[in-house]
């Protein structure tokens, strides 16, 4: 099985508005981000409600078959972070074929998980000895992330096994859309991407889930993968994973995966507004 994780429900322009090695555009745009990174203040009692949109796909090896598959997830991270989260998973079962169809598709394919609701405190759904990483954060874990951008930098590149490209961004997109990283530390991470060495804006008006950033983008073989930001409010909006040239019988520019982020305050358990 190969799950591409990561990035919009409308197809990007795959054509670079600015490019080159770690271009000056992109630092640019990042530097600005991290200038304008800003928190939600969540007051006792309240809650910060992470709500993200998710389109996966899917395939085998050899690209017999490979369909999208929407999910839903929230989460709802309390004021004192030690009390009560909450976590819920909603899929729509649906598969959009992109290639081959159902009759492709093996028996023993996992489907997404199924609906689930957890409740636990301080997040822990997994247990107490839940690895801990950038990609799955605590907040004793961001607290403890250095904000300096080059040791930052560092620090991502060996949880991501050395890897400057498309694995070290999925991490760090994966990462944001948890929502526990704060402004200090999401300034600090948009200035460690400017070190990441082929990044460029690779998209000035990327859409996702109707709000408008800008995308920037590794291209690793058949596929570049997406931060998309907003870099006049600091914020993290999502991320994309789109074909770069026709390959496997897909055409550059096909969507294969998106993520899009929303945060706002609740003031209850489950309250979505």
């Amino acid at each position: 099985m190969v799950l591409i994780a990561g990035a919009a429900l409308i197809a990007p322009s795959l054509v670079s508005r600015d490019t080159g090695v770690g271009s000056a555009s992109a630092g640019e745009v990042l530097e600005a981000a991290a200038l304008s990174a800003d928190d939600r203040l969540v007051q006792p009692g309240q809650f910060l409600y992470v709500l993200q949109y998710s389109r996966w796909s899917s395939s085998d090896s050899e690209y017999r078959y490979l369909y999208l598959e929407d999910q839903t997830l929230e989460t709802w991270i309390p004021a004192a972070r030690g009390d009560v989260w909450l976590h819920r998973r909603t899929n729509t079962g649906n598969k959009q074929f992109l290639l081959g169809s159902e009759q492709d598709v093996p028996k023993f394919d996992p489907p997404l998980r199924e609906d689930v609701e957890w409740r636990a405190a301080g997040g822990a759904w997994l247990g107490d000895e839940r690895p801990v990483s950038f990609r799955s954060p605590s907040p004793e874990y961001v607290a403890a992330l250095p904000r300096e951008p080059r040791a930052l930098y560092e620090k991502m590149r060996s949880e991501a096994g050395g890897d400057e490209g498309r694995l070290l961004l999925q991490m760090i997109t994966e990462g944001l859309g948890s929502g526990l990283y704060p402004a200090d530390a999401r300034a600090a991470v948009y200035q460690a991407l400017t070190f990441v060495p082929r990044l460029e804006v690779v998209d000035r008006t990327a859409v996702l889930d109707s709000r408008t950033g800008t995308a920037l983008g590794v291209t690793d073989g058949d596929v570049t993968v997406q931060i998309v930001i907003n870099q006049d409010t600091g914020d993290y909006l999502g991320s994309r994973a789109v074909q770069a040239r026709d390959a496997h019988g897909l055409k550059a520019g096909q969507v294969l995966s998106t993520t899009a982020i929303t945060t706002r305050v609740v003031a209850a358990l489950g309250a979505q507004s």
